[in-house]
C-alpha cells in the first residue's frame, strides 16, 4: 500500500540527503536550540524576542513626578518577566518615591514600588506583577510619584522592564 505510512520502532539513519515531497511533521520541542546553527537565518517573524525597556531620570536633582511611555507591544502576545526600580542616590529620612507600571493607563502591579531610605544606591526593588499578559497594541507606562515629607528625595530614579514578545 503506497499511501500508508511506514512505522519504524527505533532509530533510523539516512546516509545521504533526505528528500520529502509533500510535507514533514516535526513535533513541537523536537529540535532543541543547541541544534540550530548560528546564522541559520530564521525569520524574525518566527521567533520570540526578549526586551529590556529602561526608564531613567537624571542624577543630580531630586526625583520629579512624571508619566512616560516605557514600551508599546507590537507582537501578537507578550509577557512581563520582571519589573524593578531604584535610585542612584537613595531617599533620606521619610521621603519616598512611588514607581508604578501601567498598561493602557491602569496599574498592573499588586502595589507600586516604594523607594525609601532603606534601599542602597543602585539597589533594584522588584515589583509583584498582578497581570503579566499583554497583546499587540498595549502601551506600558511608568508613573513616578515623589512623596516629600521630611527628608530628601532620591535622585536618578530608574526602572527596568524585562519582557518577552512573540512574533507579529
Amino acid at each position: 500500500m503506497a499511501g500508508d505510512p511506514a512505522t519504524f520502532n527505533g532509530d533510523v539513519t539516512v546516509v545521504g540527503t533526505l528528500f520529502v515531497r509533500t510535507g514533514i511533521n516535526i513535533p513541537d520541542g523536537s529540535i532543541p536550540a543547541s541544534k540550530i546553527p548560528n546564522g541559520a537565518g530564521i525569520d524574525y517573524t518566527k521567533l520570540e524576542h526578549a526586551y529590556r525597556s529602561i526608564y531613567r531620570q537624571a542624577n543630580g536633582s531630586a526625583a520629579i513626578a512624571e508619566t512616560a511611555v516605557l514600551t508599546a507591544i507590537v507582537g501578537a502576545t507578550a509577557t512581563i518577566l520582571s519589573f524593578k526600580a531604584g535610585c542612584i542616590t537613595p531617599c533620606v529620612g521619610a521621603d519616598t518615591i512611588s514607581v508604578d507600571l501601567r498598561k493602557n493607563g491602569a496599574t498592573i502591579l499588586t502595589a507600586p514600588i516604594s523607594l525609601t531610605s532603606g534601599q542602597a544606591a543602585y539597589a533594584q526593588v522588584a515589583a509583584a506583577v498582578a497581570s503579566a499578559g499583554l497583546v499587540a497594541g498595549d502601551v506600558l507606562t511608568v508613573v513616578i510619584t515623589p512623596n516629600h515629607t521630611s527628608g530628601t528625595l532620591g535622585q536618578g530614579v530608574f526602572a527596568v522592564l524585562y519582557s518577552k514578545e512573540d512574533a507579529q
